[in-house]
């Protein structure tokens, strides 16, 4: 009964976390409720240092209760190394026995580890979720829904920024002048540096303009034929 209980508050954590979690700070806010839910030490999202995928970069981390610098480890010799590819990887304990070459298990004294794949939209691997305790990790049913549940919500955050990061390298990097306007008041809210450059002013001056300041006002240049465009 008491496990019942345990599993339906984490779930309703969990739903909570996933749901609230937005912006810059998502991935940040994801790993530290994974953390607190199943009282453990460390939570960290692990993604491939593309192409050779060698490596691994943390895009987020919590530790002993905040959140760490991004760092990039050797894949070889890790758990993770063994856990990227399965639905869920677990150690109840002696996982720094297990893998003597990770150095970071051996100075922080790690016994538990658990970890599932992370995947992008087409569904190949790109990292782990990865939880990790100085304790024994109990409750591996508990453990692998929360992590399948935190892992589909952050696998589709990553996807999400690296469509922002595609989006904005084709933008800057266009020949022709692109401007970004507002649906409603058409006021420009974005520009590309072709367009600064075209016109003589920083993105940031070209936000507190607008089509008309722009145009020459003689027809078919007029702000009335920009709006109706």
């Amino acid at each position: 009964m008491q496990a019942e209980k345990n599993l339906t508050e984490a779930l309703r954590e969990a739903a909570l976390a996933v749901s609230t979690a937005e912006g810059a700070s998502a991935l940040d806010d994801l790993v530290s409720a994974l953390a607190r839910i199943l009282d453990v030490e460390y939570a960290l999202v692990s993604v491939y240092v593309e192409p050779e995928r060698r490596l691994l970069r943390t895009l987020a981390t919590f530790a002993d209760g905040r959140l760490a610098a991004s760092v990039q480890y050797p894949l070889a010799g890790t758990p993770c190394e063994f856990a990227i590819g399965r639905t869920f990887g677990y150690y109840e304990r002696g996982v720094a026995r297990q893998f003597p070459h990770d150095q970071l298990l051996i100075e922080q004294g790690v016994e538990g580890y658990a970890a599932t794949t992370l995947h992008d939209v087409l569904g190949a691997p790109i990292g782990a979720l990865t939880v990790m305790s100085r304790g024994p990790l109990h409750d591996p049913e508990l453990v692998e829904s929360m992590l399948k549940i935190f892992a589909a919500r952050i696998g589709a955050e990553i996807e999400r920024r690296r469509s922002a990061e595609s989006y904005r390298a084709i933008f800057d990097s266009a020949e022709t002048a692109i401007f970004v306007l507002d649906f409603d008041n058409g006021a420009i809210v974005d520009a590309n540096p072709k367009a600064c450059a075209m016109y003589g002013y920083s993105c940031e001056e070209l936000r507190h303009l607008s089509a008309q300041d722009l145009s020459s006002g003689h027809a078919p240049f007029t702000a009335a034929e920009a709006r109706r465009h």
